[in-house]
C-alpha cells in the first residue's frame, strides 16, 4: 500500500482494506487495496478498524487482493473473494467510454510464489468459468512475473493475452513489468474519470509492450513486419525459404526451409500441432528469417527448436549441404555459435 501511495501521491486515493458497496446494499467481501478517485467519498464506520473503508462501487478504480505467498488455493479463495464485488449497474450509462471494460480493475498480487506451472493451470480454470462475474486484469507475482487475463480493460499488455495465458516469466526489471501494467491501468482509468488526456498513457503502454519483446514470450504480430514474397524465395543452391512462419515474438520471425522443393522436418517428432496436421507428417524445423551464412556447398543457419515454449526453446546453428539437403554433424569441429563461424570452416567436399 505505501508503494502505491508514493506512486501516485494524491492523484488518487488509496485505501487500506474494506468493503465495496452497491445502492442496494449488496456488499463485496473484505478487499485488502481499494483505489478510488482522489475526490470519492469512502465512509468509515465507527465499527470497523482505522483505516477500514467502505467505499460505492461507482466510486472504484480498482480492487486489489494481496498476499505473501500465492498458492492454487490461494489464487482460487483470492478470485472467488473478487467475486463477491456487486456490480455496477449503470456503468455503461455513466461511463458510454468504458462498456465494454471491467468495473472495477480486479488484481490479484502475490509477493512470490514456486508454483508457477500449477498457477497457470489454476488461472486457466478459473478463467473458463460460467460464473465469472468480475474478470481479473492480471495476477501478479512480485518476484517472477504475470499472467493477463485475455479480456483485460484498456490499457493492457499485447503479448500475454491469447488462447493459452502463460505467465510472462522474468527476472531484474523485466519482473517488475507486471507491477508497471498495474500502475498504468490505475493510472489510465483515473484520466477517464477525471476527465484528463489519456495520450500519455498510450505512449506508456507502447514503451511497456516494447520492453515485453524479448525471447520466449507468447506469440504477437505486428504486421508492419510481414515480408510479402519472402517464401520460395531461394537460400543457397537447392535451399529455399517455405511457406510456413511462424512468430514466437515481434523480433523473432521463423520460416521453414525446403530442399528440392521438401521441407525440412525433425524425423523423431511426430506432429502434433493441429495447425499442421495433414501437412507434415513431423514436425517442421523452423529457422530465423535472415540468419543465414554461405560457404561453397554448405549452408549455415540458425535453428528454433521449441520457439513457443519458454522453458524448452533452444537455439542453434545448423549446418546443411545445400547440393542435397543434408545436416551437416559429424563433420563439424565443433558447434558453431553463430553463422558467420562458417566462414572460417574447411569442410571436405562431398
Amino acid at each position: 500500500m505505501q508503494y502505491l501511495e508514493r506512486r501516485f501521491s494524491n492523484g488518487v486515493r488509496i485505501l487500506r482494506g474494506g468493503h465495496i458497496y452497491d445502492y442496494q446494499g449488496n456488499r463485496s467481501a473484505q478487499i485488502d487495496i481499494i483505489v478510488t478517485p482522489a475526490d470519492s467519498l469512502a465512509f468509515c464506520p465507527a465499527e470497523t478498524g482505522a483505516g477500514k473503508f467502505n467505499v460505492m462501487i461507482d466510486q472504484v478504480i480498482a480492487a486489489i487482493s494481496v498476499t505473501s505467498r500465492l498458492t492454487p488455493i490461494k489464487l482460487r479463495e483470492r478470485w472467488n473473494e473478487l467475486q463477491k464485488i456487486p456490480v455496477f449497474a449503470e456503468k455503461d450509462k455513466s461511463h458510454p467510454s468504458l462498456a465494454k471494460d471491467a468495473w472495477p480493475l480486479c488484481y490479484i498480487v502475490g509477493a512470490e510464489s514456486d508454483e508457477l506451472g500449477k498457477l497457470e493451470a489454476e488461472w486457466e480454470q478459473l478463467t473458463t468459468s460460467a460464473t465469472m462475474r468480475h474478470n481479473p486484469q492480471m495476477l501478479v507475482l512480485l518476484d517472477s512475473g504475470y499472467i493477463v487475463g485475455r479480456k483485460a480493460s484498456w490499457p493492457s499488455s499485447r503479448c500475454c493475452r491469447g488462447p493459452d495465458s502463460m505467465l510472462n516469466t522474468g527476472t531484474g526489471p523485466f519482473a517488475g513489468l507486471g507491477l508497471a501494467w498495474l500502475e498504468t491501468q490505475i493510472a489510465g482509468r483515473n484520466c477517464i474519470l477525471t476527465g484528463r488526456s489519456p495520450d500519455w498513457i498510450e505512449r506508456m503502454s507502447k514503451q511497456l509492450s516494447d520492453l515485453e519483446l524479448r525471447e520466449a514470450v507468447p506469440p504477437t504480430l505486428d504486421i508492419h513486419q510481414l515480408r510479402f514474397g519472402f517464401s520460395n524465395s531461394p537460400i543457397h543452391g537447392n535451399l529455399k525459404w517455405g511457406n510456413t512462419g511462424l512468430r514466437p515474438h515481434n523480433q523473432l520471425h521463423l520460416w521453414t526451409v525446403t530442399a528440392g522443393g521438401s521441407t525440412l522436418t525433425d524425423p523423431t517428432r511426430p506432429v502434433t500441432d493441429d495447425r499442421f496436421h495433414g501437412r507434415f507428417q513431423f514436425e517442421p524445423r523452423w529457422f530465423k528469417q535472415d540468419a543465414v551464412c554461405t560457404k561453397g556447398d554448405f549452408c549455415a543457419l540458425e535453428e528454433w527448436t521449441d520457439p513457443l515454449d519458454p522453458k524448452l526453446h533452444l537455439r542453434k546453428i545448423t549446418v546443411i549441404n545445400a547440393r542435397t539437403g543434408a545436416e551437416i554433424r559429424s563433420q563439424l569441429p565443433h558447434p558453431l555459435a553463430k553463422c558467420d563461424e562458417l566462414k572460417n570452416l574447411d569442410l571436405p567436399v562431398e
